[in-house]
């Protein structure tokens, strides 16, 4: 299993937003077949008084690279990117990582 992790930035005009924001990520994730689990989380002033310089975290769930690559080059996923949410975010960074599995760990 690939785990891939978003981390966002919005820019100020659209933090005012940002809840609304990622719920639609988090619509497209889900609408997505090769998409085996997803969620959204945002940064709230409740559990950390300070910024810590990113609004939203998307954490999405492949089966295997093969599902991450096909996701990579969906063209509905591209055009969400593109048109709805790159005017929306400043920066952001990402990366994937391998789930531990300790069913398949033999010791």
């Amino acid at each position: 299993m690939i785990q891939r992790s978003v981390l966002l930035r919005l820019h100020a005009q659209a933090r005012d937003r940002r809840d609304a924001i990622g719920l639609e990520c988090l619509r497209l994730l889900r609408s997505r077949p090769m998409v085996s689990s997803a969620s959204v989380a945002a940064w709230s002033p409740r559990l950390e008084s300070e910024h810590p310089g990113w609004d939203l975290a998307i954490t999405v769930v492949f089966v295997d690279a093969a599902a991450l690559e096909a996701y990579e080059r969906d063209p509905v996923h591209a055009a969400f990117v593109r048109d709805r949410l790159a005017p929306r975010v400043e920066s952001r960074s990402a990366f994937s990582l391998e789930l531990l599995d300790d069913a398949a760990d033999p010791s």
